[in-house]
């Protein structure tokens, strides 16, 4: 027997799980939470900012998924009237596929089958996204009602990563005043565990930010204020400099945390996959490496008000860090004698210069590196360093050599084997308890030789 649509509705809101179930499910799962910090015993992982880690994310995106018969969820990337058009979507299909494609026009995104109507409200169709398939539904309004686009949902197995990524593309895309779309924001849930980044051109925070506003009105200015404020709520312990509390400083980075670690930070007031970096900003983080962080502050409508979420990323991988974990980060890092921007060596690339051939006075600067013999975890990859800024590499496979210099926390290779010119390669510098450690960009490791106490500075 058919069901009606009330029938429909009414089993839906019985699939629907009570609002507080995620919170209910997290406990059942043995996380701890206290203040900002929330664990999973198991894995040991932490947040920063409010929110659970990445292994329970899906259970705080339920609010934003449709539940049908069979208690099937499909995500709800757009709710209903998020998304709006100036035109009548199944006057003009090709017009329609036209201008769903560019509001997902992006460069980890393309498009795999074009969007077709389907039903009475619905256009489908298909993306790639990081190779991921994902199947998309926009809901558009009868004709009755204008026939304007209106919603989007995408297919179940959707991750939440993705449902972020195409969100904040969708938003970003709609700004264009030509499309005829435009995107609310959906209510805030989370930040990602793991931050992305992408290089574009200019400042994104500070006073570059506020059109004519009074500079401590900024968007930029707010978040870092909001970030600087929460740190001495939070960790009065730690010093923390404010470089541009009375004015923009133009550096690549906003607060020095500990003179040890430099945080950009960004304000949004939407969940975020990625940041912009300017090409300063991403020679900045290049060069610095762990010593380099990103706070993502999320304000509320009114940026003036507490945060919706502080969120601190750190590492290559940008990974949401606790407290507890910076504190960690921070009695590991070595002492940046001087500041940062003057103990920057310049790269050869920038200067034109040839490589530094005597960089002992950069070591002392920057201990965090030591000439010696490194060799990979299975001891048949050997790296060997002189204090005269030769190096050489033997494998059964590979025997090169070449000169090096270091740049921040990077040990940049210069390689004279190649007849072709000189190749670069780029290794990080870094020390456990026990040993000098250097990986590559891939995240193979190599320990020095050396094995004892390391003394951290």
């Amino acid at each position: 027997m058919p069901q009606t649509a009330e029938a429909l509705h009414e089993l839906g809101k019985q699939s629907r799980p009570p609002a507080d179930s995620a919170v209910q499910t997290a406990v059942d799962l043995g996380r701890t939470c206290t203040g900002l910090d929330c664990s999973d015993p198991e894995t040991g992982q932490m947040a920063f900012g409010p929110g659970p880690p990445a292994q329970v994310e899906n259970l705080r995106a339920s609010p934003n998924r449709s539940i049908f018969p069979g208690g099937i969820m499909e995500p709800q990337i757009f709710n209903q009237n998020e998304l709006n058009s100036r035109f009548a979507l199944r006057v003009n299909q090709d017009q329609d596929r036209l201008a769903l494609a560019r509001l997902l026009q992006d460069d980890e995104l393309t498009v795999s089958e074009p969007f077709s109507p389907h039903g009475l409200h619905e256009y489908r169709g298909q993306v790639t996204v990081r190779g991921e398939a994902v199947d998309l539904k926009f809901h558009h309004k009868g004709q009755s009602r204008g026939g304007g686009l209106s919603a989007l949902r995408s297919g179940p197995s959707t991750s939440p990563e993705i449902v972020r990524l195409l969100r904040q593309i969708i938003v970003r895309n709609a700004k264009s005043a030509d499309l005829g779309i435009t995107a609310s924001r959906p209510p805030f849930d989370r930040q990602p565990s793991r931050l992305g980044i992408r290089v574009g051109a200019g400042r994104t925070s500070g006073g570059a930010s506020g059109k004519g506003k009074p500079y401590q009105l900024t968007v930029g200015y707010l978040g870092e204020q909001h970030f600087v404020n929460f740190l001495a709520q939070e960790a009065s312990e730690l010093e923390v400099e404010w470089l541009n509390q009375e004015r923009e400083q133009g550096l690549p980075y906003d607060v020095r945390v500990g003179g040890r670690l430099a945080v950009d930070v960004k304000a949004t007031q939407t969940e975020r996959d990625h940041v912009l970096l300017t090409p300063a900003e991403r020679l900045f983080r290049e060069t610095w490496g762990l010593h380099h962080a990103i706070a993502l502050v999320t304000l509320r409508t009114d940026p003036t008000a507490p945060p919706a979420a502080v969120d601190l990323y750190t590492g290559p991988s940008l990974t949401r860090t606790t407290l507890a974990q910076l504190r960690f980060l921070l009695a590991g890092l070595p002492p940046v004698p001087g500041g940062f921007e003057s103990a920057v060596a310049p790269s050869s690339e920038a200067t034109g210069e040839p490589f530094n051939s005597s960089p002992v006075d950069l070591f002392q600067l920057y201990p965090l590196f030591k000439p010696g013999t490194y060799r990979s975890g299975e001891g048949q990859d050997i790296l060997s360093f002189s204090s005269d800024g030769s190096w050489s590499r033997k494998s059964p496979s590979v025997n090169r050599s070449g000169r090096y210099a270091m740049v921040g926390r990077q040990i940049h290779l210069q390689d004279h084997t190649f007849l072709q010119g000189a190749a670069e390669e780029r290794l990080f510098a870094g020390r456990t308890h026990t040993h000098w450690v250097l990986t590559d960009v891939h995240g193979a490791a190599y320990y020095s030789d050396e094995v004892g106490n390391v003394s951290i500075d």
